[in-house]
């Protein structure tokens, strides 16, 4: 199935769109690599979210807050979700790349495939994300190359926002039966590192059917460390679905991000598969002991899928 490559200009910044007969999905590399759009082409359905008010492109600043972005879209955080401190250096919200332009592979390109690279300007490391179409799916293939002469801890998440419509369900792998809190907010004080039940951590709220102690002011992040890497959206009257699919064995944790109301009257999902957790590298680290390491010049590689699913079956 042939891939066909768009470049235009929207807004000042360039777009490049990957496009088949299923899909097409739409990436600004300026603003981050950041991903704006994963439509599908046979159901009209688009996956990836914007604020009600649309699509604002902006490049934010090194050090600027997520809260001062776009919020549109996918984003890739590395080497920190949350701001922090670590050796020595003060890391910025949402990480060191999402505000900096990409070097794309024009050569690639040609060739049906998106590849870009950014070095981190505050830790040594050299970020590659190349993207491709498969038929109905979209593959993720990720390098990251630690440039310095000491050994670097990171964490790395995919943070893509999806739109949620009537009837979507969060389907996680069999094995997940429990999962563990960055935050929450709306009918719960539970804080970092309380552990709820998956589906229902209490009576009558049930997490797979996108729901929180208070919808109306809720939302959620957590963490589930799952034995397979496939979760499924799945709109229960429709049967049209989103499965991501990832290299657990090199990304071992999932975060999840629901909000319904709770942040800024918004609703929508992020599903984050991740290197380690909780958001802070320094937490990941020194409490949770989940996170990556890379000695000097060592190299590590990971993948990611997306498959849109048009109805039953």
């Amino acid at each position: 199935m042939k891939t066909t490559i768009s470049r235009e200009r929207i807004d000042g910044w360039d777009r490049i769109s990957l496009i088949n007969d299923r899909v097409t999905l739409q990436v600004f590399p300026e603003l981050g690599g950041r991903v704006t759009s994963l439509f599908n082409r046979r159901s009209n359905r688009e996956w990836l979210w914007a604020p009600p008010t649309g699509l604002r492109l902006f490049r934010n600043r090194l050090g600027d807050s997520f809260a001062a972005g776009t919020h549109v879209g996918l984003d890739e955080c590395i080497p920190t979700v949350a701001p922090c401190r670590w050796k020595g250096r003060e890391l910025p919200d949402h990480g060191e790349i999402w505000a900096l332009p990409w070097a794309v592979d024009a050569a690639a390109l040609v060739d049906g495939v998106l590849s870009m690279t950014v070095d981190l300007p505050i830790t040594p490391l050299r970020f590659a994300r190349s993207i491709r179409l498969e038929g109905n799916c979209v593959r993720f293939d990720y390098r990251l190359q630690n440039l310095g002469a000491q050994q670097e801890d990171y964490l790395w998440a995919m943070h893509p926002l999806f739109t949620l419509q009537a009837g979507d369900r969060l389907e996680l792998p069999d094995d997940v039966s429990s999962i563990r809190l960055e935050c929450a907010a709306g009918g719960t004080t539970d804080g970092r590192g309380a552990n709820w039940s998956w589906p229902e951590p209490f009576a009558g709220v049930r997490l797979d059917r996108l729901e929180l102690p208070d919808n109306s002011e809720g939302y959620l992040k957590a963490f589930a460390m799952p034995q397979v890497g496939e979760v499924r959206l799945r709109t229960a009257n429709t049967g049209c679905a989103l499965s991501i699919r990832w290299d657990v064995a090199a990304t071992p944790c999932l975060g999840l991000w629901l909000t319904r109301g709770g942040y800024r009257g918004w609703h929508h999902l992020a599903v984050e598969p991740s290197n380690g957790a909780p958001d802070s590298l320094e937490t990941a680290v020194n409490d949770w002991r989940r996170s990556g390491k890379l000695n000097p010049g060592e190299e590590r590689t990971w993948w990611v899928e997306w498959s849109l699913h048009d109805g039953p079956g």
